[in-house]
């Protein structure tokens, strides 16, 4: 692909969990039905509700892999945090029956707003935790047909083109349609010969 001249976005692991400065090791393991936030320099990306699990250094679950997506595209990575609401759209007085006993223990003893958990972000899992791979020829370097514009007939398709989607089999569907899209360009070309 570097011999054709053609931008190239670097690999990244994406659809992934994230790794904090903090230690979860008290909660690790559990799983929280929450609204999650990706917050870069004080400013909103996206928000989604979701399931949220604790690891040891860090967060994941399908809601935060679907930050991750948005997170790979933040050029300044340095002041980007997660803010979590426990407990969306609701007051309760009773939170200890409404938490995971172990999750109502760490937000109790470290004075969390259940409203406002902030897990600031390292990093990210590597790319064997990743669902997929952000990055890959730029899209304007690619025509709708899928061939490069700098020559027509080579054809990208999958991963190798920097297109990723949410969580929910998207990549897998963008994958399939490039594939069919390609064979159907090859055979029409093959069969006009």
């Amino acid at each position: 692909i570097e011999s054709l001249n053609v931008k190239f976005n670097k690999f990244i692991p994406s659809l992934v969990g994230f790794i904090s400065n903090n230690k979860y090791k008290a909660i690790s393991g559990v799983r929280a039905k929450c609204n999650v936030t990706l917050v870069n320099n004080n400013q909103e990306i996206h928000s989604e509700d979701g399931e949220v699990i604790f690891k040891d250094n860090g967060i994941s679950g399908i809601c935060i892999m679907n930050l991750s997506s948005y997170y790979s595209n933040i050029k300044n990575k340095e002041n980007s945090y997660v803010k979590i609401d426990l407990i969306p759209n609701n007051d309760y007085d009773d939170l200890e029956s409404i938490l995971n006993p172990k999750l109502y223990n760490y937000v109790k003893n470290n004075n969390i707003n259940i409203h406002d958990m902030i897990i600031p972000i390292k990093d990210t899992y590597d790319y064997e935790f990743a669902q997929v791979c952000h990055g890959g020829i730029d899209i304007n370097e690619i025509n709708n047909n899928l061939s490069l514009k700098i020559d027509n007939n080579i054809y990208a398709g999958g991963e190798i083109i920097d297109v990723d989607g949410l969580c929910g089999g998207y990549n897998l569907m963008f994958a399939f349609t490039s594939a069919i899209v390609i064979w159907k360009e090859l055979f029409n070309e093959i069969s006009n010969k």
